[in-house]
């Protein structure tokens, strides 16, 4: 426990981007204690945020986040640095005193170090075990393979899904359902979980191709789909007709006991 928390630290002092929580300081006291002086957050988190609006967030608000939060996991995969268990819970968000919200991503306690930093680490996980939220987590990372930066590309699609929508792509009622499902169903489309809401065809079209099964039909780095997020057009469509029996879906309040 002693080393992955000095080994968390590390890796999160030696980052600086606006959207990644700076770490001014660590250590152990006298008596063996760890510390963390971390920088002061002024807000919630996108996880309570979520819980507040469960339809999800509006567009106008929501793609800014997701944007900036990009930014900044794409800044950790140039350093070498993969997360590996993205989800709103991670992403704290400081209020600033004009309203703005300012994403921070959090937590690298799961964090793997790739390319020339790897060697630096003494391995602290056997290669097979299993890592992350399920509810989030790529299907390589299910099957414990070997995972890189699309792992957390696919699980940052996963959360964009749920922020603008209130539903994750895939629900169930187990860890093991969820799990299984990413490896054999397609995700929920936008349709069966909000139909009474328009998104842009762009924003589908990016979750389709971060979500797919393969890693190499993916986005192949998280700047490629920082980039593409941040040309979407935040301005939420007008709503559509009220059908409320155009899928089953709409008649289900969100269900995702595994987010925490």
């Amino acid at each position: 426990v002693m080393a992955r928390f000095e080994r968390e630290a590390r890796i999160v002092s030696n980052l600086e981007h606006p959207n990644i929580i700076t770490v001014h300081d660590f250590g152990f006291t006298e008596k063996k204690q760890p510390y963390m002086v971390m920088e002061f957050i002024d807000g919630q988190d996108l996880d309570t945020a979520l819980k507040a609006q469960p339809d999800g967030l509006p567009l106008e608000q929501a793609l800014p986040i997701l944007s900036a939060a990009s930014a900044g996991l794409a800044y950790a995969h140039e350093q070498g640095i993969l997360h590996r268990d993205i989800k709103p819970s991670n992403i704290a968000l400081k209020q600033l005193e004009n309203g703005e919200l300012i994403p921070k991503l959090l937590d690298f306690g799961l964090a793997k170090l790739t390319g020339w930093n790897a060697g630096k680490e003494v391995a602290l996980t056997q290669e097979q075990q299993i890592l992350g939220s399920p509810v989030y987590m790529s299907p390589e990372l299910v099957l414990g393979k070997t995972t890189d930066a699309r792992s957390d590309i696919y699980s940052f699609a996963c959360m964009i899904f749920e922020v603008v929508t209130g539903y994750t792509p895939f629900v169930g009622e187990t860890a093991v359902e969820v799990a299984t499902k990413r490896l054999t169903d397609p995700p929920l489309t936008f349709a069966e979980v909000q139909a009474n809401k328009k998104y842009p065809e762009e924003l589908e079209q990016l979750i389709n191709r971060a979500l797919e099964r393969d890693p190499d039909k993916r986005f192949q780095t998280m700047k490629e789909l920082h980039d593409q997020l941040s040309k979407i057009n935040p301005k939420a469509p007008e709503k559509t007709s009220k059908n409320q029996n155009s899928s089953i879906w709409s008649q289900l309040r969100k269900f995702n006991p595994f987010s925490s």
